[in-house]
């Protein structure tokens, strides 16, 4: 009895062969739909069908024609564009009160440059196969741990805000290696979680290394101490854990609980975290302590109305506001461009995650769609804290909005991962449609 199966559209020639011939009986459709229901093996290229799809309906490993390249994401590169661009204009118009003989404010002139380097780095990202990356991923994780624990020799550590989170070499200026981490950890993640398959789900094998790995670069970043960072990429590995193949929810809930409690110590180890968690329950109680930011933030936001005060216009920025170019930005953006503003930042961001979304969907390997889960998890948990922050959903956290606040190692970080996703949208496989996505098995 002959069968032949095909994967339309995309390997016009292919032949597979059943590991079940019981399962092989009368024509039926199978539905790719990977993640949820396609594994993927070893960042090869390669898709298996597991039992979970229909009992014993299994196939062996189904190789993609990976090598055909097409144009990248445009319109995820518009947006990120977009958002950049905004960013500027409000980091311009926020710090131009500390000008005084200049049209234009020194911070503006160093974002734009920071942006040139930042878009260079993106433009040289995505014309590289992003698969060998995995190949140096251990180098990348070294690299960032060693830059991490530079941090605490006292002539290269410097302290600011408390936290010793800026690294100074010799000839070369200030950098917070904590944002450059964040891509480090995803791309090391990325290519860790792929190559482990089955053997994640193994508490030797898997479970213990992932904390230990994830441990290291977490609690450095702690020890700074620098929470909102440590929160951010403790969330970001998370979410790459969950989304892999083979992770139990078991091993999920454990760490999520240990992760709570970590984060409670934390809380209470210090007065300032009090501080800031009594400020989000009541700010008025103590307006001019530690209620004063939360208070600035609600009027900046009062004040902007539906439609702003009009561009440069915003009164908070003259030193009201503290940390207005970072955590406040967003609401010097909502001061001076109103409620519609700030929404359309909000649209932009959800609009690059379901950019983001369509590639973790859409890669044609493990590693190019954990890349892609971690990148968006990364804007998604810092716009969310940075947003909520700022309009007093959750207590504030120090965290910049992406490609929006000031600083030049979180902008440039970013906008090379968005090179990376860039990369990733260059081999990605069209299952958008229906036919497209359909194995054909016949009798």
């Amino acid at each position: 009895m002959e069968m032949s199966y095909y994967w339309h559209l995309v390997e016009p020639h292919l032949t597979i062969t059943p590991t079940s011939k019981k399962g092989a009986g009368n024509s039926k459709l199978w539905l790719l739909d990977w993640p949820r229901t396609v594994q993927k093996t070893r960042m090869q290229g390669k898709k298996n069908i597991p039992s979970g799809v229909a009992s014993d309906k299994n196939v062996d490993t189904i190789p993609l024609n990976r090598e055909k390249k097409h144009t990248p994401d445009y319109i995820l590169l518009g947006i990120v564009a977009i958002l950049t661009i905004i960013g500027w204009i409000a980091i311009s118009s926020t710090t131009s009160v500390n000008e005084t003989t200049r049209p234009i404010s020194t911070h503006g002139i160093k974002h734009g440059f920071m942006l040139g380097v930042g878009f260079l780095c993106l433009f040289i990202l995505q014309g590289l196969d992003y698969r060998r990356l995995a190949k140096i991923s251990p180098l990348m994780i070294g690299l960032g741990l060693a830059l991490l624990s530079l941090l605490f020799i006292p002539s290269l550590g410097q302290e600011v805000n408390g936290a010793r989170s800026w690294l100074k070499l010799p000839g070369l200026p200030s950098t917070q290696p904590s944002e450059l981490v964040k891509l480090l950890v995803i791309i090391y993640m990325s290519a860790w979680l792929a190559a482990k398959g089955k053997q994640l789900g193994s508490i030797t094998s898997g479970i213990l290394p992932f904390m230990l790995i994830s441990g290291s670069s977490v609690g450095l970043i702690l020890l700074q101490p620098d929470i909102g960072t440590a929160f951010v990429l403790a969330l970001i590995i998370g979410c790459m854990f969950f989304i892999a193949p083979t992770t139990k929810i078991i091993h999920i809930a454990v760490m999520v609980l240990l992760a709570a409690a970590a984060a409670f110590l934390l809380i209470i180890s210090a007065p300032y975290r009090w501080e800031r968690i009594l400020a989000f329950i009541a700010a008025d109680s103590d307006p001019e302590g530690f209620g004063y930011q939360a208070i600035q933030l609600a009027n900046a936001f009062g004040s902007g109305g539906l439609m702003g005060q009009g561009l440069g216009l915003s009164r908070q920025k003259f030193f009201y506001l503290p940390a207005a170019k970072t955590d406040g930005i967003m609401a010097v953006i909502g001061e001076e461009t109103g409620f519609i503003g700030s929404l359309v930042v909000i649209i932009l961001l959800t609009l690059l995650l379901w950019r983001c979304w369509l590639l973790m969907r859409n890669a044609s390997d493990m590693f190019g769609s954990l890349l892609a889960t971690g990148v968006a998890a990364w804007i998604a948990f810092q716009s969310g804290l940075n947003i909520s922050g700022a309009t007093n959903l959750l207590p504030l956290t120090g965290v910049p909005l992406p490609l929006i606040s000031y600083g030049g190692s979180a902008l440039i970080s970013l906008l090379a991962a968005v090179g990376i996703l860039l990369s990733v949208s260059r081999y990605t496989v069209d299952f958008n449609s229906i036919d497209e996505r359909q194995i054909k098995i016949t009798k």
